[in-house]
């Protein structure tokens, strides 16, 4: 096997560019919401564009994460597919082996045209400690926002110091079009789809504080939320049942909540969340919850 360095996957999902960069949004997914990109190649046939993106797509994807912000995924989306394939959240990584942590592990992935370039990957999972600076071939899917490890194998050692003939031809960046994702990893998600429709995707939105509420028509508030990348989400929900969720609130001495139902577009006060229904509970001390369970 060549050591050819990769970081690719194929992820379905609708893409909603944000209202200053359409090359700036987010990618709604089955299983939540992450942060994307478009870095689009305009000689790929496939190449997106506003006109392609009012349904959801299947997606060639550059992974990225924050080691910052727990190794969150980021996503750099480079063109979309037409063929049917069935597997979803599938990445290939091959790389470097620089660190094994408690519970995940890091990769160095240099980019092929371009040896003085590098970026790491931080993945959950495992390896052998005597694994590090060798050269791996890994297959990975993506959980929410986190890469997990699902199969690895050792190539080879890799030399301190970089090679001057790249393995690759001219101009490739993380991977080439050859590329075929593999279905028999770990639990994948697949997709039975024949052709690619319009699909609302499920969101969740958590809160430790009933958020505010403004009066609407239908006997419904309006509640704006905020997630951890300062997206804003709008929602209609029934009145009764938002007055329902505070005086369940008011009632403990801690609580947590949710607002769930399906992304909507996108508009000037954020993004629709449609359907929704607001949930909450009480959130017990550790040493009592213990003993419930018990």
């Amino acid at each position: 096997m060549q050591t050819l360095y990769r970081a690719v996957g194929i992820v379905r999902g609708r893409y909603y560019p944000s209202a200053q960069d359409f090359n700036k949004g987010i990618l709604a997914t089955n299983s939540g919401v992450i942060e994307a990109v478009i870095d689009s190649d305009e000689n790929s046939l496939t190449h997106i564009t506003p006109d392609v993106i009012q349904d959801e797509l299947l997606f060639h994807a550059y992974p990225r994460t924050n080691k910052s912000q727990g190794n969150t995924l980021m996503l750099q989306l480079t063109k979309y597919r037409k063929d049917n394939l069935d597997v979803d959240n599938y990445f290939s990584i091959r790389g470097n082996l620089v660190a094994v942590l408690d519970d995940s592990i890091l990769i160095r992935i240099q980019r092929n045209a371009t040896k003085n370039k590098a970026f790491y990957l931080g993945i959950k999972g495992t390896l052998p400690n005597d694994g590090v600076k060798k050269f791996w071939d890994l297959e990975c899917i993506r959980e929410g926002n986190i890469l997990k490890l699902v199969n690895a194998q050792v190539v080879e050692k890799i030399s301190d110091k970089p090679s001057d003939k790249p393995n690759d031809k001219p101009g490739d960046k993380l991977g080439d079009d050859s590329f075929k994702p593999k279905p028999q990893v770990d639990k994948p998600t697949f997709s039975s789809q024949n052709k690619v429709t319009l699909v609302r995707s499920e969101i969740t939105l958590k809160f430790n504080e009933i958020p505010p509420a403004d009066p609407a028509p239908d006997k419904k508030v309006l509640v704006t939320l905020s997630d951890e990348n300062g997206n804003k989400f709008v929602t209609l929900l029934n009145a009764k049942s938002y007055k329902k969720a505070c005086e369940a609130a008011a009632t403990y001495p801690k609580y947590a909540g949710s607002i769930s139902g399906k992304l909507g577009k996108l508009t000037e006060d954020g993004f629709e969340v449609l359907e929704a229904g607001i949930k909450v509970f009480e959130v017990k001390p550790k040493e009592e919850a213990k003993g419930e369970a018990a």
